[in-house]
């Protein structure tokens, strides 16, 4: 549900309806958008083929590492048309008791049914978190000296936290107010 975020990497499985001999190392093209404040770009980048040592294969598995900038609300493959080739004109051929024949690589059609964006909503933000809300956990009011105030910070999408994160907090001295005041926090 969250999105991927820099450094996240997405593992891209193609299932073909034969075995095939991969002849050339197939590309996959995606349709990728950079997003640099409000402004959103179009970009096609290349998921990595990861080859799986088999002679004959139905599964194709790609893998693709997100970098700063990279969105996609959902990820989908760069076809314009089901009739161009994804895989950049590299070639794979399955076997069958006839000679060899030249697979066909169309995929379905962009946020159609069996393409990557319809099925599976892979989301990609690398923007930072943004706070939501600071939350404490005790109701308002006074402290004692050296009490522990628990305070639950809220962020838009989930964050790593490494080493104590320190919150600084602006107090009041209520003896030195005015007494009006001192009264009125009270």
């Amino acid at each position: 549900e969250w999105p991927f975020g820099v450094g996240d990497v997405i593992d891209i499985y193609v299932q073909i309806s034969h075995p095939v001999v991969i002849a050339n190392t197939p590309a996959l093209s995606l349709n990728l958008q950079s997003k640099t404040g409000t402004t959103i770009t179009s970009n096609t980048k290349l998921a990595t083929f990861v080859p799986n040592g088999n002679a004959f294969t139905q599964l194709l598995h790609y893998k693709y590492a997100v970098v700063t900038g990279d969105y996609a609300l959902p990820l989908e493959y760069s076809v314009v048309t089901p009739t161009l080739d994804p895989f950049k004109g590299k070639l794979l051929r399955y076997s069958s008791t006839n000679s060899v024949i030249v697979s066909n690589l169309t995929l379905p059609r962009t946020f159609s049914t069996g393409s990557l964006g319809y099925c599976c909503n892979v989301k990609i933000d690398t923007s930072p978190p943004i706070v939501e809300s600071i939350i404490p956990l005790k109701r308002p009011g006074l402290y004692g000296t050296n009490e522990k105030i628990y305070i639950v910070v809220r962020f838009d999408k989930p964050v790593v936290v490494r080493g104590w994160p320190v919150l600084l907090l602006h107090t009041i001295d209520v003896e030195k107010l005015p007494v009006q005041q001192s009264q009125q926090i009270r």
